[in-house]
């Protein structure tokens, strides 16, 4: 790495002896040779020519005038038709068509007395007319009675089938079980008052037995047993 201290303390930029001195005569001089050679160089490189614009505006107001004259007075016409037709040019013409060949009758008529009962023709055709009533008697046809009758059928039929398979599980379970050893396992069980004298109202001089393996192993409620025992029909036990 250089330092700086060691590089010797010497200007390298010099200048000319006597360079100031004649720098202003220096100056002048490239000055006025640059002048001279644009002034030689500005030279207008279209000319005109002499007089030009002395005549300029003598030669439009004649170029007006003659574009003036060019255009046509109208009022200095001859009010003449141009455009002629010879002589009985229309009469010899043959035209073909064939609106002679028809008659100036009118085809367009209307029946007698037409608009005297027009009004009420309208109001005829106009007014609402009533719904046709269509009576239909369901009974006079056979497909209709058999099919209300199987209908009726299949009712009865899901009225009473339909609670054998609505039965819960107590129900269920409670119809494998004898009335005796139900009203024997109701008497045997803590029952309050109020339910013990449901249960004898409902299985009054039923016989008692020991045996009440069938019911422990159920596991049913005592009002579900109650239930049962009301739903039961035993008018021929009691």
């Amino acid at each position: 790495m250089i330092s700086l201290d060691k590089i010797a303390k010497v200007n390298v930029f010099k200048v000319p002896n006597n360079y100031f001195d004649d720098l202003t005569l220096s100056i002048l001089k490239q000055t006025s040779e640059s002048t001279t050679s644009l002034s030689s160089k500005k030279q207008t490189p279209f000319a005109m020519p002499e007089g030009y614009f002395e005549g300029l505006s003598a030669k439009i107001m004649g170029r007006i005038e003659q574009i003036e004259k060019k255009n046509i007075d109208l009022e200095s016409l001859a009010r003449v038709n141009v455009f002629k037709v010879p002589a009985e040019y229309f009469q010899e013409l043959e035209i073909n068509t064939n609106i002679e060949r028809f008659g100036k009758d009118n085809i367009f008529k209307v029946p007698a007395d037409y608009f005297d009962n027009l009004t009420d023709e309208i109001l005829t055709k106009t007014a609402p007319k009533q719904p046709k009533i269509i009576k239909v008697n369901w009974w006079e046809s056979s497909k209709i009675r058999w099919s209300a009758a199987a209908s009726l059928v299949l009712m009865v039929g899901l009225w009473f089938g339909i609670p054998q398979f609505t039965k819960n599980k107590t129900e269920l379970a409670l119809e494998k079980v004898s009335n005796e050893e139900i009203k024997s396992y109701l008497e045997t069980q803590d029952l309050s008052y109020l339910e013990y004298e449901t249960a004898a109202e409902t299985v009054q001089n039923s016989a008692k037995t020991a045996d009440n393996k069938a019911l422990d192993g159920l596991n049913l409620d005592k009002k579900d047993i109650l239930e049962h025992l009301e739903n039961q029909d035993l008018e021929e036990d009691i």
